[in-house]
């Protein structure tokens, strides 16, 4: 995930290549494979799906409920 979070922020092939001390050849073959791995099909999706907010893990993080309360509410306690 180096290669993918470099080429988010914008670096080229060859700025990426020289930082890891890999060919520019190695890192457009990682750049194709972290495509198809993630669905994507250009920088510009890639920008998006490495810099998206992932979802919060814990479903009463949000609510500003203690865990508890939150239970509570839902009737689970």
């Amino acid at each position: 995930m180096v290669i993918a979070g470099l080429a988010a922020d914008g670096l080229t092939n060859k700025e990426i290549a020289e930082r890891l001390y890999l060919s520019p050849h190695t890192v457009n073959y990682h750049l194709r494979k972290i495509f198809q791995a993630m669905s994507v099909r250009s920088r510009n999706e890639l920008i998006r799906v490495v810099h998206e907010p992932s979802p919060p893990t814990n479903p009463l993080q949000d609510t500003g409920l203690g865990y508890d309360e939150g239970l509570r509410r839902r009737g689970a306690a």
